[in-house]
């Protein structure tokens, strides 16, 4: 049984939302809850809107609960909430990749769930934010949220990839592990919405300039091409999905000759990590989802384009 035109599943309806602006043909199955949309973009579609739908369309696999409609939501396996465009999210699904889990952990969009502020989300995560691993019921019980990028990060590593662990560590290359992953999680994340979201200019200028200053001080963590050497550690997981996005951002939008410039080591971090199949298929992700934001004009909406031709603030900081 087919259907009509319908509202895009998961991750689609967010791509749909914030990246493109595509017409679609769709087709489905009538149980929608329980089926993946097949989307089929109209003649004239650009690469990026493709290649951000192909993505979202991998990352929404769960029956999901309908928005709005208060019922509980009750993962049959574990469940990743989150958005292909998240690179808090994107650290947690580089160990989905890593470890071959896509069929053992499902990923749906806070939309399948009524948006973020849901009282349906709400009562999963408190907080409000995501991403988010909600696991199943135990014995009767209630559906376990775990909150927080670094602690869904942490349990995925423990219990399905620990050769990116530090149970093998001395003392002091856990000391290490934890302080660069502490400033991407503390320093560096918080004002990363400079480079995507709107503000003053002033505050954008001085956030911008702390985001090179925090890229210096992650270099000094990093021994090569990894933060320990020749093993992967979580703190690299943790650090590659925000120079995906610094890469791809600040040369275009601000002026950045590169972020790699006196950071070869970070390079040296950010070129190793592509060359492992998960790096590779996060960097595709989030590409796909900038890209459609470029498209879309996201930067210039947001006032970036003509702030950053205001020459009496420092941009270029690179």
């Amino acid at each position: 049984m087919s259907a009509g035109p319908l509202s895009l599943s998961c991750a689609e309806r967010h791509i749909a939302r914030v990246s493109t602006e595509p017409s679609f043909s769709l087709s489905c199955s009538a149980q929608l809850s329980r089926q993946v949309v097949r989307l089929s973009p109209v003649p004239g579609t650009s690469a990026p809107q493709a290649r951000a739908l192909r993505v979202s369309r991998r990352m929404r696999k769960a029956p999901v609960c309908e928005s709005g409609n208060g019922a509980a939501f009750v993962p049959k396996k574990p469940t990743l909430v989150d958005i292909p465009v998240s690179y808090n999210g994107a650290k947690c699904r580089y160990i989905i990749y890593s470890a071959g889990l896509e069929d053992k952990i499902d990923t749906i969009s806070p939309a399948d769930l009524g948006g973020l502020k849901s009282p349906e989300y709400l009562a999963l995560n408190p907080q409000g934010k995501m991403p988010a691993l909600i696991l199943p019921a135990q014995s009767g019980g209630k559906p376990q949220c775990i909150a927080e990028s670094e602690v869904v990060l942490q349990y995925l590593i423990e219990k399905f990839c620990p050769e990116h662990g530090m149970g093998k560590l001395s003392s002091e290359q856990r000391a290490i592990v934890r302080q660069a992953a502490r400033v991407i999680d503390v320093y560096t994340t918080p004002i990363q919405a400079a480079s995507y979201r709107q503000m003053d200019p002033e505050v954008r200028a001085t956030n911008i300039k702390e985001l090179a200053r925090q890229l210096d001080i992650l270099e000094t963590y990093v021994e090569g091409p990894f933060v320990l050497g020749n093993d992967i550690s979580c703190a690299d997981i943790a650090i590659l999905p925000t120079l995906i996005w610094m890469n791809f951002i600040m040369p275009r939008f601000f002026g950045w000759k590169s972020i790699f410039s006196g950071r070869p080591k970070l390079q040296s971090l950010f070129e190793a990590m592509q060359k492992e199949p998960a790096g590779a298929k996060i960097n595709g992700e989030l590409e796909a989802a900038l890209s459609g934001w470029e498209e879309k004009g996201r930067w210039k909406d947001v006032g970036i384009t003509d702030q950053v031709a205001n020459t009496s603030f420092e941009w270029a900081c690179s």
